[in-house]
Order: C-alpha cells, then structure tokens, then sequence
C-alpha cells in the first residue's frame, strides 16, 4: 500500500497483483517467456516517459484514486506522562488578543483540559501569582538543530550544496540533531515549537520539519500528524551560490515543476484505470514527490524571498503550475505590497528591524509589521535561528510593537499567527481547551524589555523552571509617532537656532558632578549649555518634553561607517591581512552618511567610536566621530587617532598567524615595545585568551591601559580581573550572550552585575551588521534584570567616554577611551544631548530630540 514517515505521508510504491494460480510445470515455459517480454517492452515504454521505477512484488491491492491523491496522516499522538496540574491566579494572554485575568488553566494528559476560575481538588497546584502567561512561543523560521551551536562545520547541515539548485528530495528529518546544544537556551527563552527548514542556499531545498523543542531523538522531538512542510528560495542567495541570473533561478523551479506535473498526471492516468488495466507500477519519483504533494495541495509552502520583484515571479510560478504559497520569509519589501499578500492569502514571517546585510535587505522598513497588520496579512515574527537567536523571538516581536504593531498582534505573531501559517492552528499557538499545554508563565508581561520565563510546559512537561522575581506590569499600545505633534519644535524653524531651552523634563541624568537632576530645565546658548536644572531664562525658543527623560548622548564601538553593506565588497572599507603592525587609521575609511550611521543617530547614538576591520591580528588605529554629520568635515570628527586595536582568537588566524600562540607572541610583542601609558584594545571572547593578556599586562615593564571588547567568557575569570582592574577595562560585545562560536559558549549575561561589583569599568556595544546597533539602548534595558537603571544608562555613555580608576598605582588619568564632551551632559560645553517621552531604556519610550554641537534633529526616525 502505502508508508508514512516524518512528520506526514508519502505515496511510495504501489504495488501490483500478482496471479496465485499455479500452473503445470510442462507448457509454462513459453508462456512465462512471452508474458516477460511484455513486461520488458511496456517497462521501457514508462521509463522512457517518467524515467527508472522500483519495481515491488506486492502483498496488497492498489489503494483508489481518492485515497492516493488525497492522503491524510493517521499517526497516533503520545503525550508524555505527568502528573495532572491547575494553574491559578494568572493573567493569560491566549495568544489571539484576548486577556483572561484571575484564571485558571487546567492540564492532563498533555492537553489543555479546561480554563476557569477554579481549580479541581484532586490536581497539583501551580500559583502563578498574578503573572502573565501565554502559549507557548511558535519560531517559524529556525535552522536549530542542523545549524547547531556553537556553530562548527561539522554540525553544520542547513544547505546542501552537493545536488545542484533544486534538491526537492532533501529532506531536513534526515539532518536534524535534537541534542543541538542551543535548543535548551531556546527553550529557555519561551520557544516550545519551531519550523526547522532548509537553508536558503539553493531555489528549491526541500522539506522541512516541526518540531517541539525537546528529546534526545528526532521521534521524540518531530511533531506527529504534521503538514508536509516546504522550502524554496529566490533572490541572491541561490544567485550567489550557483553563479546564476533570477533569470536562471526560476528557469530552474519551472523545468521543476513542469517534470512534477508531467508525473502527477501520468499518476491521475494510472489512478483512472481500471485494476485490470494496470499492468504497471503507479509511476513515482523520489526526486519530485515532494513537488507533487505541493502541486496535489497536500503541502505547506515556504519561500525565501525579500524583493517586491521575487515575490511576484513566485505568485506568477504559483498561478502557472496551480499551486498555493503559504508564505513568504524574510520578505523585507512585503511592506511594498500588502494588498497583493492579502489578496494570495499569503503570509509573511519576517524581522522586525534585521537589515541592510544584503542589497535585497536594503529597503527594509521597520515600519512593516504594522503596515502588513493594517492591509490585514498574516504577521509572523521569526528569528532565522541562528542569524538571529530564537531565544529572542520574543525580545524581536517587542521591537516590532515599538515601531507600531498592536499588543494583540504583536503576542500573535510569536504564538497562533505562525502556527495558522504552519498548517498547525487546530492545537498550537492558543491557549485552548483540547489544545496542546505548551504554556510560558512569564515574570512580568510579555511585552515588556526584559520579559523571562519562569516555567515552560511543553505539552504538560515541565521542562524549564528559573527562579525569577515577578513584575506585574500591565502596557498600552505605543502611539505611532508621526501622530504625535509636540505644540512647538526645534525643527519646523527655517534655520536651526543656537540658543533655545529645554524644559518639562522629569529626570536629567548628566553624568558630570551633579551625576542626576529631577525635575529640571536645560538651557542652551550660542551652542553651549549654560544651565542644568532649575533654569529661569527668556529665550523663546522652547521645546517641552512635558514629564521626558534626558541623558548624554550614547557612544558606540565598533565599525560604524565603515559597512553599508556587508555583502557588497563595493559597499564596505574591506578587511586589513592583519599579520603585522599597521599604521592604518580607521578616519580614512568612515562614511558619516550612510544608512547605518543615519540609524544610529535616530537611536540616540551620537558618538562612534571606529576600529579598522581586520582578519588578523593588527587592526589599526581607530577614531571617532558625530554622527549628525553630513560630511566628514573637522566639525564632524572627534579624534583622529585613539587606541591601537588588536585581535586573539579562532576567528582571527591566518596562514602567516596559523595559531593562538602565536597570536599570543604578537600582542606580547608589540606591548612590549609600546610606550607608557597606552590604550590598546584588543578583541577577545575566550576566557583562555583573556588570562593569557593578562599574563602578558602582569609581565611588562610599560604602563598600558588595555580594553577588552567581546569579552564572552568573562565570568569566569572575573577574580583574575580584580586584580587589574587599574589598568582594563572591558566592552561587552554583543550585551547579551551569544554562544554563537565555541570562544562565547560558557558567556553568563549576569556578569554585569559580578563586574560592576568587582569595580571593573565596564561598558557594552553591539555589532554594527544588520543594524543591530540601533537597539543599543535596549540591550542597556534588559541588563537592568541585574543592575539599576541608572548604572546601566552609563553602560552606554560616561563609562566608555572616561574612565576613574580607585587607584592609580601605575597609570596616571586612565581613562577607558579618555573622551571629552562625550558621554556626559556638561556646562560650558556643547550639547550632546538625547531626550527621550519616558524612561530611554524602554520600548515604550521615543526619541523627541537629538543634539550633538550645532546638529540638532527632532524625532528622528528610523526607516
């Protein structure tokens, strides 16, 4: 008959009858020569039209017609034992919008039984304590468990290379390692089912798989009764990797289907005969029929396409060979055509803010989510796992609220919006009665920067359990800020003054010696600030912020300016050898006025600090610069020339450099041979690495101030750094942790705090790649999990700018990067400035006013 496998059914092999008579063995000969030739001649004539076919005596008679050609997955389901449980006292947010308060939800065998007010006596109580709950977390788009982390080649199976453009037979059941290392840390963060898919290497990549997020075996982790899921891919990516045209790309996918439907009506022919008449095996293919069941509408369709242009050639595909496209992924220009989308029924799973890698990302808007819900199209939030960590789908979801998308759709487009895109709707993604108990109770509600699981069932399993304090917090859609109009601006003045007043502002946080100001005023004249706080003036030119928040505008480290895009070698300043010292100067390279640095400023970063790139060991030198700036004109640049960067670790070893040790030898080289009282940075993750530049500080004669930018496994040698906690400083980069590369693996996001305790100064950055660095203020707000809100403000200004050691044994003004007028809000000095409606690390909060020197911006915008 026929076998199911995976996560759905496949047609396999359909047998025919044989005959049971027996005949005498005297007279068969010559009718068993005759009846062999038959079958010779009819089964060249088959393989000539829909090539070779596995021939199988068979045991059972063909299935009909509407069975064949409209399978349906009969898989029994197991839900794992526990013990039948009530949770109380919650607010639930059931995934749809709505939101039960003081109520219950009972849970047996695996499934949601009931949701009350009350709990049966018989069940184990779970109090939650009035905290919020959702279902659980639904990542469309993941790579998990054959993109493993740390990523290594060796457990790296995402794009399969090896069978030219098309591969509909891959297959990712055959791949997919539930042992992955990242899948607890993505459980941890709130994920309880994910969409494994194929990578987007080749046009078509075959079929994915669904999966709940636990198991030491793809049987325990595949869900049962599945759709048949699929991946294609159009754009650059299939371009770059098989030196092809879009031309070419969907030549391919047509000669594809156009093979797939020759077959399938080949089968309706055979299906439509009578048994008598099939003298032949039902024609199939192993190669194309995952392709059939796409085209017989017995599969979910999935396909990686960004361009307006992409997405049109794919829905004309759809229309010419009749199939159905369940969405698009990434979809970066789908905010161009929403009507087109609502119109195909298709939905899209796309970032949030993720942009500008690639030409095809270059037109994103971060406005999307909200203008795809207002055309009423389907709105998924996903992560692409590990390009971004599905541990964060949530923290990516909170963002696209921010820039608009409603509290509703926002907690749907991590929960049912995704499961109905996956063909999984009738028991995921809501919380439900019948339902699977995939349940997150949360420590404050979810849509709020910081949000933490407490406990994560996965179909009644605890699985996840963290002891976190509870913040009852309840949030109000964001107001869309091209609808809020302050009464009077800076900006609607034909030419921008150099005396004004700041006044309204609830908190004023200066970082000089009067560190924190309430209820305060700012005045402003001929391009200086004259006062802070309680500032009676006459100037008429006013701008109140009417309860808002000031601080000093943020600094960031990193390459800002130097990468447009970092796919395209004529959009980049490239990378330097690195094997031997450089006198390079990263000012040469920077770009003030391009997107990245035009999103930075619209975020409230105002100072960068720039190091040449390098696959080696030196870098260079590296400066800094205004943000504001147009040009990279004198007004513009703040130093020239600052710290000597360096590099240690796996990601930095060249043919000339093959190994850490003598990455070791370099650096200790050159500090060596460096003058007294030197900043040197030097990018590191690994615990090992960071104790050996410890050794090298400990054993030279010369004064060096040393920054440690990456820092991953600093939690483990924190002790180690007291000890010089005179003479280095560390940059965290990224904030949060990564465990993307072996180096960051064991990194604890808490360390903050053990730092800070420590009095080690301490600041933190993001990467500049895909715009991440935008949202530097909120990577501050989370950390406020393990540090005040204050501390974690100067995370991001004063303690990057300058540096107060306790003592200074050896060191005389250590600094970290000894900048004046930066980081701090100061009087006789410009302005450096950034006002913000309410708290500056929190999503609620919008940018009313941006001023470093003479530029000034009111609510600038990201795009």
């Amino acid at each position: 008959m026929f076998s199911f496998e995976e996560s759905g059914t496949d047609v396999r092999e359909y047998r025919s009858t044989s005959s049971n008579s027996r005949l005498k063995l005297y007279g068969l000969i010559l009718s068993c020569t005759i009846a062999i030739l038959s079958v010779l001649i009819v089964t060249i004539f088959v393989q000539a039209k829909v090539g070779p076919i596995k021939v199988e005596y068979p045991r059972k008679k063909h299935v009909n017609y509407p069975d064949m050609c409209n399978i349906k997955n009969s898989e029994a389901v197991e839900y794992p034992e526990h013990i039948p449980f009530c949770i109380n006292n919650a607010q639930i947010l059931i995934g749809d919008g709505q939101l039960l308060t003081g109520s219950t939800i009972t849970v047996e065998n695996g499934i949601i039984k009931s949701i009350g007010t009350t709990c049966p006596e018989s069940f184990h109580i779970v109090n939650a304590h009035n905290a919020y709950i959702t279902p659980g977390l639904v990542d469309m788009h993941s790579h998990a468990g054959v993109h493993g982390l740390p990523s290594t080649k060796g457990d790296n199976d995402v794009n399969d290379y090896g069978h030219g453009d098309t591969i509909p037979q891959g297959r990712v059941v055959d791949s997919y390692d539930p042992n992955d290392r990242g899948i607890i840390h993505i459980l941890q963060g709130g994920v309880t089912t994910s969409q494994i898919l194929p990578g987007s290497g080749n046009a078509v990549g075959g079929r994915g798989l669904q999966v709940k997020m636990r198991g030491i075996t793809v049987e325990k982790a595949r869900i049962k009764n599945a759709p048949i899921t699929l991946k294609m891919a159009c754009g650059e990516n299939p371009k770059r990797n098989y030196g092809m045209t879009r031309m070419g790309t969907t030549w391919d996918m047509r000669r594809m289907f156009e093979q797939s439907q020759i077959i399938m009506r080949q089968q309706d022919e055979w299906c439509n005969m009578t048994d008598g008449d099939r003298s032949v095996p039902m024609p199939n293919s192993l190669e194309y029929d995952n392709i059939i069941q796409l085209l017989r509408n017995n599969a979910v369709l999935n396909v990686h396409c960004y361009k307006v242009t992409d997405m049109e050639m794919m829905i004309r595909l759809s229309k010419e060979f009749d199939f159905s496209i369940g969405s698009f992924h990434h979809a970066l220009e789908a905010y161009k055509m929403p009507q087109i989308l609502y119109e195909n029924d298709i939905a899209i799973a796309t970032f949030s803010d993720h942009s500008n890698y690639k030409m095809e990302a270059f037109h994103h808007s971060v406005y999307q989510a909200r203008i795809l819900e207002e055309n009423n199209v389907n709105v998924v939030i996903k992560t692409d796992h590990p390009v971004t960590s599905s541990s964060r789908l949530l923290y990516s979801a909170q963002r696209a609220w921010h820039y608009g998308l409603s509290s509703k759709q926002t907690i749907a487009s991590v929960t049912i919006n995704p499961s109905n895109a996956m063909g999984l709707s009738h028991r995921l993604g809501i919380i439900k009665e019948g339902f699977d108990a995939d349940i997150v109770l949360w420590d404050r509600n979810p849509l709020l920067l910081g949000a933490r699981p407490i406990k994560v069932w996965i179909e009644g399993e605890l699985l996840v359990e963290q002891d976190y304090e509870i913040r009852n917090n309840r949030v109000v859609d964001i107001p869309d800020p091209s609808k809020m109009v302050l009464e009077e601006t800076l900006c609607n003045l034909e030419k921008t003054p150099s005396s004004f007043r700041i006044i309204g502002a609830k908190i004023i946080h200066t970082f000089d010696s009067s560190d924190t100001i309430s209820e305060g005023n700012i005045i402003i004249e001929n391009g200086l600030v004259t006062c802070v706080g309680d500032c009676p003036s006459a100037i008429d030119r006013v701008i109140d912020l009417k309860g808002g928040i000031i601080v000093p505008g943020f600094i960031h480290v990193g390459h800002l300016g130097l990468i447009e895009v970092s796919q395209e070698s004529n959009m980049v300043d490239g990378y330097l050898n690195g094997d031997s010292k450089s006198h390079v100067v990263a000012i040469d390279g920077i770009k003030p006025n391009i997107n990245q640095v035009r999103a930075a400023w619209a975020s409230g970063i105002t100072t960068a600090i720039v190091s040449p790139r390098s696959s080696g060991v030196h870098s260079g030198y590296s400066s800094s610069f205004n943000t504001g700036g147009i040009l990279l004109t004198e007004d513009t640049i703040i130093e020239k020339k600052m710290s000597y960067n360096l590099n240690a670790g796996m990601s930095f070893k060249t043919k000339a450099v093959p190994t850490l040790s003598s990455q070791i030898y370099q650096i200790r080289k050159f500090i060596n041979t460096t003058p007294p009282n030197t900043t040197i940075s030097i990018r590191a993750n690994s615990a090992d690495v960071m104790l050996s530049l410890l050794r090298i500080l400990k054993g030279s004669n010369n004064s060096i101030h040393l920054i440690i930018i990456g820092a991953a496994e600093v939690n483990l040698i924190i002790d180690e750094l007291k000890l010089f906690k005179n003479y280095i400083s560390i940059i965290l980069e990224p904030a949060h942790c990564p465990r993307k590369q072996p180096e960051q693996y064991r990194c604890d996001e808490s360390a903050i705090a053990k730092l800070i305790d420590a009095g080690i100064n301490v600041g933190i950055t993001e990467i500049e790649n895909a715009m991440a660095h935008r949202n530097l203020r909120w990577e501050a707000g989370i950390l406020t999990n393990y540090i005040d809100n204050h501390t974690a403000i100067r995370l991001i200004t004063k303690n990057i700018a300058e540096y107060d050691p306790i003592s200074l044994q050896l060191i005389t003004n250590a600094s970290m990067y000894n900048l004046q007028n930066q980081g701090t809000i100061e009087i006789g000095k410009p302005p450096n400035l950034v006002a913000f409606t309410d708290d500056p690390l929190s999503l609620k909060s919008t940018i009313e006013l941006v001023i470093h020197n003479s530029n000034i911006e009111c609510r600038p915008r990201q795009t």
